[in-house]
């Protein structure tokens, strides 16, 4: 459930575990049934009431199956990328300067966690980046190309829970380390980081372990919590 377009400068809270919270223009609560949904939905409402706040008709929707919020799409299947951004990545031209590079980027990079191993597959991509190196190669337009399928097969992506295990994948190769958080065989997210040629050099056990701190340093909010418990597999 979402509801937009309530403003306030000032934060609402209510009591215990109903406590919500309204932040300048939007207020989001999710819930799992119908009958929790409304229940959430008489507290936002008598909040908002009580405090004044108004809602335009054409900026708020609540009791739905599907949200489209930042780019995404939010059911009860998961977390998903908006096919119109999909559609866009994908009819993207190839860039011809490197400012149209740093536009294409920016969008792909913004569902990196949609790609496995991104990090190595954008490779060529950000070496274009460098000062005076931008020169279109067959490898950067198979690096292009790669990405784009790769957004056209994204997984849909679970949602946490925080009542149950969840498990780290880790894995290294000689350019990048990759690593999968994962809930109940499903994939929440896929993270993945170049190495320095410095850390190139390590040995393979070495390079697992910077996996696995780069997992943990990402993910904290879901693995170090109060009811968070997880598990990492080489």
């Amino acid at each position: 459930m979402l509801i937009d377009g309530l403003k306030e400068d000032n934060e609402v809270v209510g009591d215990g575990e109903c406590a919500e919270e309204v932040h300048y223009e939007a207020v989001e609560k999710g819930t799992r049934t119908w009958k929790e949904h409304l229940q959430h939905l008489g507290t936002v409402l008598g909040l908002s009431q009580q405090h004044k706040l108004k809602a335009k008709d054409s900026e708020y929707s609540w009791g739905q199956q599907r949200v489209d919020y930042l780019g995404h799409i939010i059911s009860k299947d998961g977390l998903e990328a908006d096919p119109k951004k999909i559609k866009c990545m994908v009819e993207w031209s190839l860039p011809k300067t490197i400012k149209e590079l740093y536009s294409f980027l920016g969008l792909i990079d913004y569902y990196h966690w949609f790609v496995v191993n991104y990090a190595k597959v954008v490779a060529p991509l950000m070496a274009l980046l460098w000062k005076g190196a931008f020169t279109w190669t067959d490898k950067a337009t198979e690096a292009s190309e790669a990405l784009k399928k790769a957004m056209i097969l994204a997984l849909v992506l679970a949602l946490a829970d925080f009542t149950s295990l969840f498990t780290i994948e880790c894995g290294a190769s000689g350019v990048s380390v990759g690593v999968v958080l994962i809930k109940e065989s499903r994939p929440m997210a896929y993270m993945s980081k170049a190495l320095f040629e410095y850390s190139q050099l390590l040995s393979i056990y070495e390079r697992e372990m910077l996996a696995i701190i780069h997992a943990i340093t990402n993910w904290r909010p879901y693995l170090i919590g109060r009811c968070s418990r997880f598990a990492i597999l080489p």
